[in-house]
């Protein structure tokens, strides 16, 4: 079972951080959004993870960490550690949850630019409409954040459940 030993330890080493998908975040220099344009458009420029970050961790709405298990896992059923149906489960599971991400990660970046604009608006009047206008859109980000914090304690769950039945308790 030593080949099954090493694939186990590929879905072991993959993180899940609770990122809060931050790379959605605008970025700032003195008080202002920065801002590109890309085509007619302008575009507020973000924190962008690196590669290195995203082949390693499963939360992240980018990765190709998740790609990688999901390779790993059908090696782990191949290796006869997981069956057919355990291994179709943590599958789609896994493929769920990344959706689910995925689209939260669109939801919070349209959300984040809503709110920098508030913000950046915000910081230059005392206009009560606009500094509400700033916090009702930090709150829904909060929401955001805490909903990606829920997707990664499914996915550590879900990575235990993984180690656990290739290591003969489960699957």
């Amino acid at each position: 079972m030593k080949p099954a030993s090493g694939i186990r330890e590929r879905i072991a080493a993959m993180e899940v951080v609770a990122c809060r998908l931050a790379h959605e975040r605008a970025c700032w220099d003195k008080g202002r959004v920065i801002r590109c344009q890309v085509g007619d458009q302008d575009v507020l420029v973000r924190h962008l993870c690196g590669s290195d970050v995203r082949r390693q961790r499963l939360a992240c709405a980018h990765t190709t960490a998740r790609n990688v298990t999901e390779h790993a896992l059908l090696e782990l059923r191949d290796a006869g550690v997981l069956g057919e149906e355990a291994c179709a489960a943590f599958v789609q599971e896994l493929r769920t949850l990344g959706d689910q991400i995925h689209l939260l990660d669109h939801r919070k970046g349209d959300a984040d630019k809503v709110y920098a604009l508030a913000a950046e608006a915000a910081r230059l009047t005392t206009d009560a409409a606009a500094h509400a206008s700033r916090d009702e859109a930090k709150a829904l980000l909060r929401t955001m954040e805490l909903e990606h914090d829920g997707y990664v304690e499914r996915l550590r769950d879900w990575r235990d459940r993984v180690l656990a039945a290739a290591d003969g308790q489960g699957g």
